[in-house]
C-alpha cells in the first residue's frame, strides 16, 4: 500500500511540473554596451523579417506612464537585457529548438536600449531600427555549437 501511495505521489509530481524547456541556445553580448534582444523562429504569424506586428515585446517599457528612469529600470529588469560580456540562455517552451527552427530560420534581433526608449514598436519594426539582425538556419546554429555572439 505504501508503495502504491508513493508511486501515485511521484506520478502526480511529474504530471504537475511544467514541461521542460530547451535552453541549450546561448546568446553572448560580445559588444561593449548593453543590448536588448528578441529571438524567435519563423512561423505563420511573422512577417518576412521574422517580427510580428501584433506583438510588442517592449510594450511594458514603452507604455510606462512614468519617468524615463523608471523605463530604464524596466529595461534593466527585462530578461532579454544583456550586459557586455554576459550570456543568456534562449528559453523555448515545450519542444526542442531543432523542431522549432526546422527548415526555417532562427531570427535574433539586437537593439540599443536608447532605440527602444525613443521609438514605438511600429517605428522600430517598420523602420527596421535594430542594431543587428541574425538569420540562421538550423545547420548554421549547430555549426556555432548553439552559441551566438552578438
Amino acid at each position: 500500500m505504501k508503495l502504491l501511495l508513493l508511486l501515485l505521489c511521484i506520478s502526480f509530481g511529474v504530471l504537475a511540473c511544467a514541461p521542460p524547456t530547451d535552453t541549450k541556445l546561448k546568446l553572448i553580448n560580445a559588444s561593449n554596451k548593453p543590448v536588448l534582444i528578441i529571438y524567435n523562429t519563423e512561423g505563420k504569424n511573422h512577417d518576412v523579417n521574422g517580427l510580428s506586428g501584433d506583438y510588442n515585446p517592449f510594450h511594458e517599457i514603452q507604455q510606462a506612464d512614468s519617468t524615463r528612469g523608471y523605463q530604464i529600470g524596466l529595461i534593466k529588469d527585462n530578461p532579454n537585457y544583456i550586459l557586455p560580456g554576459d550570456t543568456v540562455s534562449a528559453h523555448l517552451g515545450p519542444g526542442k529548438w531543432e523542431s522549432h527552427i526546422g527548415n526555417g530560420k532562427l531570427w535574433v534581433y539586437v537593439f540599443k536600449p536608447e532605440t527602444v526608449l525613443t521609438n514605438d514598436w511600429d517605428g522600430i519594426r517598420i523602420g527596421q531600427k535594430w542594431d543587428k539582425v541574425y538569420s540562421l538556419t538550423l545547420d548554421q546554429v549547430k555549426a556555432k555549437k548553439w552559441v551566438i555572439n552578438l
